[in-house]
């Protein structure tokens, strides 16, 4: 999963939410745009998402799937408690 992140409002884009469905979205402040360029055949892939920006570079983390089912399992360990008195 691939976040895209704004330096000037920080809101957080997920690229796999973008597609031919919703070609163009920005975030909140306009600073970055992003844009879905559909693939013509014999192609395998859907298309590219493009990134444009006006002030300033976004900032692009990539979550693997076993970092993010970790994550959850350690959230999920931290709400079990064991224990007397508490």
């Amino acid at each position: 999963m691939t976040i895209i992140e704004c330096e000037e409002c920080n809101t957080k884009l997920v690229s796999s939410n973008y597609g031919p469905h919703n070609a163009c979205s920005t975030c909140n402040c306009g600073n970055l745009q992003l844009i879905f360029i559909e693939s013509h055949q014999p192609s395998k892939i859907k298309g590219l998402l493009t990134i444009r920006y006006k002030k300033s570079y976004p900032k692009i983390t990539e979550i693997s799937e076993l970092d993010r089912i970790l994550a959850d399992k350690e959230k999920k360990k931290e709400k079990k408690r064991f224990g007397f008195g508490e």
